[in-house]
This record gives C-alpha cells, sequence and structure tokens, in this order.
C-alpha cells in the first residue's frame, strides 16, 4: 500500500525531466502521449520533460483566457465609442 504524504496534491503540477534522450526517442514519447489530454511534452538539448498541469494550473489559464476575452470585447466597444464623440488620433504619416 502506498503512503498518503508520498503523493503529491491533485491541485500540483506533475513534472518530469529526463536526460539523454535523442530525437528519435523522443518522438516514440511523443507518438505514446498522442492520446493523453494534458500532458506536454518540451524537448531541448536532449533533455525531455513531461509536464501534467495541475488543477490549479487549468483554474488559472481558464481564468486568464476569460480576462483576455473580455479585454478584447471591452477594447472593441471602447474604440467605437471613441470614434462616435469625435476623438481624433495624431496621423502616424
Amino acid at each position: 500500500m502506498m503512503n498518503q504524504a508520498l503523493l503529491p496534491p491533485k491541485n500540483a503540477d506533475r513534472q518530469f525531466v529526463y536526460s539523454g534522450i535523442d530525437w528519435q526517442q523522443f518522438k516514440l514519447i511523443q507518438a505514446g502521449f498522442a492520446d493523453a489530454s494534458g500532458v506536454r511534452l518540451a524537448y531541448f538539448n536532449n533533455t525531455i520533460e513531461i509536464l501534467m498541469p495541475g488543477r490549479t494550473h487549468e483554474l488559472f489559464k481558464s481564468i486568464i483566457g476569460m480576462l483576455i476575452e473580455l479585454f478584447r470585447q471591452f477594447d472593441r466597444r471602447n474604440v467605437g465609442s471613441i470614434l462616435r464623440y469625435g476623438r481624433t488620433f495624431p496621423n502616424p504619416c
């Protein structure tokens, strides 16, 4: 039986780094994770990083995405109201 204290919390990111991996080995590992959602792979200088983001990461990713979308909508509305009220911007030419 596994000791619960050894397991990382479910909301924590899980990261594994392995050195001495050539490009062909990386491509095989990448193919093995092709159907695994939530697993991110990075390869640089014969080192592979396998990252499985935790719940906290996913929560912040969603919040940032919603804020960006909100900003994009707000920005479009403001440009229209600025132009409607006759404010002008300097011509860069």
